[in-house]
């Protein structure tokens, strides 16, 4: 069951930084170009919150039965601090990922809030940009090749 969920979580997001990348894009032309906020911009939105909630209940789901995860605390405690691939698997993996999820569920929900489309497509560009900061920092160092499948 590990390595099939491993395979789901690592092309899904291929699939959420694609919709990730749009709804940037669309959000900052939109923005820019004072354009009306659309029924596209909205599906956009609802897939991108689809994919990353999604990805973030597979990855907690991985963090609890994989090998280099959560088990890996039961057995070394704090010493898995001092391992530093222990410790991104173990600790900073997860806390940055659950935090660029909240950043786009909270651009997604401020947008909608927003009375002006402008303001939609500014707020939810400001947050996207954000999380993929997070995300991009997030990424473990030896996974950092973009196109590594």
């Amino acid at each position: 069951m590990y390595p099939l969920l491993l395979a789901v979580h690592s092309w899904l997001r291929w699939f959420l930084l694609i919709v990730l990348v749009i709804v940037l894009i669309r959000s900052f032309l939109g923005w820019f170009s004072q354009s009306k906020y659309t029924k596209l911009d909205n599906l956009f939105g609802v897939l991108l919150i689809a994919f990353a909630h999604t990805q973030l209940v597979l990855g907690l789901v991985l963090y609890f039965i994989s090998p280099n995860a959560y088990p890996a605390i039961q057995r070394e405690g704090m010493k898995v601090m001092k391992d530093a691939n222990l410790r991104v698997w173990s600790v900073e993996h997860l806390i940055m990922m659950i935090v660029a999820v909240a950043l786009i569920q909270i651009g997604r929900s401020v947008s909608k809030a927003q009375a002006t489309d402008t303001g939609k497509h500014q707020r939810m560009a400001i947050f996207v940009v954000m999380a993929l900061a997070v995300i991009f920092l997030g990424i473990p160092k030896d996974r950092l090749m973009l196109f590594r499948f």
